[in-house]
C-alpha cells in the first residue's frame, strides 16, 4: 500500500463550512497556522514548492477526523500555472476538493501533556481525490502545544503517485502547455496542521 499524507494531507470547498457538525469538544483546524505543501519537479532537476491556501477540518469527541483541501486554492506563485492546474490537472469544475477521513483514539490528543510528542505509525485513512477513493496510510507526529492546541504533522514528505488518482493525463497536458520535456509524476507532500479547541 502506497503511503499518502493525512493531509494531502492531508486537510474545504472554497472555504465553505464542512458538512459535518461541530461541538465545543471538537478539535478544529486553525487554517491560518496550518499548511499543506507539495513539490513538483520539471525538466528532471527544477524543483518548486506549492501550497493550498484553504484547508478545513476537525476531530470530534469520538475521534472521527474529517479534513478537506480546496483544490481551487492551489498556489504555485504563477497565476497562469494556478489556472492550468485547476483546469487541467485537478479539474476543479467537477472535482473541487480532496476529502480525508479517519478514526483516531481521541486520548491521543487529550492525554498528552504540554510539550509531549508521539508518533502515530501506519495511520489508516480514507481519501477521495479526483473521483477516486482509496484507503491509505501514513506516519504522523502529534505534539501537544498547550491545553487548547495540538500540532499534527507528517513524519516525512510522502510520495503521491499521480496515476493512483487518474492525474497522469493532466500532467501530460501541463507538459504540453508549458513546453516541457518532463514533469515528474510522483510528488512529495507535507502537512503541518494546528488543531485548537
Amino acid at each position: 500500500m502506497r503511503q499518502i499524507s493525512l493531509l494531502i494531507i492531508i486537510s474545504i470547498l472554497t472555504i465553505v463550512a464542512p458538512a459535518y457538525s461541530l461541538s465545543a469538544d471538537d478539535w478544529i483546524i486553525k487554517e491560518s497556522q496550518s499548511r499543506v505543501s507539495f513539490i513538483t519537479i520539471e525538466q528532471d532537476d527544477i524543483a518548486e514548492v506549492h501550497t493550498f491556501k484553504k484547508i478545513a477540518g476537525s476531530v470530534n469527541d469520538k475521534g472521527t477526523a474529517n479534513l478537506s483541501i480546496d483544490l481551487d486554492s492551489v498556489e504555485t506563485n504563477i497565476d497562469i500555472r494556478n489556472e492550468r492546474m485547476r483546469k487541467f490537472l485537478f479539474e476543479t469544475v467537477s472535482n473541487s476538493s480532496v476529502a480525508i477521513s479517519t478514526d483516531l483514539n481521541i486520548e491521543t490528543f487529550n492525554s498528552l501533556n504540554a510539550g509531549e510528542r508521539i508518533l502515530l505509525e501506519d495511520l489508516t485513512f480514507e481519501i477521495s481525490l479526483h473521483g477516486i477513493s482509496a484507503e491509505l496510510s501514513s506516519n504522523m507526529y502529534v505534539t501537544r502545544i498547550n491545553a487548547d492546541k495540538v500540532l499534527v504533522e507528517t513524519a516525512a514528505p510522502v510520495l503521491v503517485h499521480a496515476d493512483d488518482f487518474n492525474l497522469g493525463k493532466g500532467i501530460l497536458k501541463l507538459r504540453e502547455l508549458a513546453g516541457l520535456d518532463s514533469i515528474t509524476p510522483v510528488v512529495p507532500v507535507s502537512a503541518s496542521l494546528l488543531f485548537t479547541k
